[in-house]
């Protein structure tokens, strides 16, 4: 099966799935939320699929959601279906990447805006490339954090951090996110030694 702007390939028992719509640093639309959900399923249900890396093509990993075509459905005043706000594409994706029996890796090679930085850190590992940059941008549109963020980033972060992330849409590189995650889980191993401690 091709899809229209997602790349499949499985090799060596990994799957990789590339976000393809470089053009607009692979943002979620076009057929790209259809296309992400179907390939997790079926990575998830192939027996020679021992893990699934998810990427970007171009210089991004994924700009989060597509802005410009929200803007135009807004102004066509596009319906949207009953299912999809009860039930959206973003909300099947991320069960399904969490009820997948293989590791999901994020190989972060650029941009990894709003839903794109939530979609990373839904994967079961993060590995970004020099290049890469994080940013909860949902505040810089008047919005809340969707993708999961709200879950996933307090958990990886601390609930401190991930209230200035969300707050401010700051962007920070992949050396300042990695020493954040690392402080969380010394701050993590700490509380749990302490706690074993006083048991």
């Amino acid at each position: 099966m091709t899809y229209e702007c997602l790349l499949y390939e499985v090799k060596d028992g990994i799957a990789t799935l590339t976000l393809n719509r470089p053009d607009r640093l692979n943002a979620l639309g076009g057929t790209l939320r259809e296309d992400l959900f179907d390939a997790i399923t079926r990575s998830a249900a192939d027996p020679e699929v021992r893990a699934i890396v998810i990427t970007g093509a171009g210089k991004g990993f994924c700009a989060g959601g597509d802005v410009k075509a929200m803007n135009e459905a807004k102004e066509g005043q596009r319906p949207r279906s009953l299912a999809e706000k009860i039930a959206p594409g973003r909300d099947r994706t991320l069960l399904a990447m969490r009820d997948a029996p293989q590791p999901i890796i994020a190989a972060v090679n650029g941009a990894a805006a709003g839903a794109g930085m939530n979609l990373a850190l839904a994967c079961d590992l993060r590995v970004a490339s020099s290049a890469a940059r994080f940013s909860q941008a949902f505040v810089k549109r008047g919005l809340h954090p969707d993708w999961g963020g709200t879950y996933f980033l307090p958990r990886i972060v601390g609930m401190a951090k991930a209230c200035e992330l969300i707050f401010t849409g700051a962007i920070i590189d992949a050396a300042v996110a990695r020493i954040e995650a690392a402080e969380q889980e010394d701050a993590a191993f700490t509380q749990r030694r302490t706690e074993i401690t006083v048991e």
